[in-house]
């Protein structure tokens, strides 16, 4: 669907950019990344951002996502992270998970997937 300029809809209404967005900081200590992950984590998102969390875990020992700040996070975001862990087993790297959102905890809960993950 392509928008006009003065376009009302839900997706681009004031604020719009900032309520669908995903912001990842990292910092690297000790050879693990951690990264810290604030918005929202969808197929939108993903596709910006998902290589840049598989790079994380590829340029690393190991891998940490801190998920304060993560309050969606759809089935493309779980298979995202899905796709880490995979990578992180098949290269005996860790990655963890940590300070979950109650929204991601529930969906994962949801989900069965709280058990595949390094939780903490």
């Amino acid at each position: 669907m392509e928008h006009q300029e003065d376009c009302t809809c839900v997706d681009c209404a004031p604020g719009a950019a900032m309520k669908y967005k995903l912001t990842i900081s990292r910092e690297d200590q000790d050879g693990v990344a951690y990264m810290k992950l604030v918005g929202r984590l969808d197929a939108n998102t993903g596709m910006d951002h998902g290589q840049d969390i598989l790079r994380a875990l590829e340029e690393s020992k190991g891998l940490v996502m801190d998920l304060t700040g993560l309050n969606y996070i759809a089935s493309a975001g779980i298979r995202i992270l899905l796709m880490a862990a995979k990578q992180a087993h098949a290269t005996n790297k860790t990655m963890e998970l940590r300070n979950l959102h109650p929204n991601v905890h529930d969906v994962l809960e949801m989900v069965g997937m709280l058990e595949i993950f390094n939780i903490k």
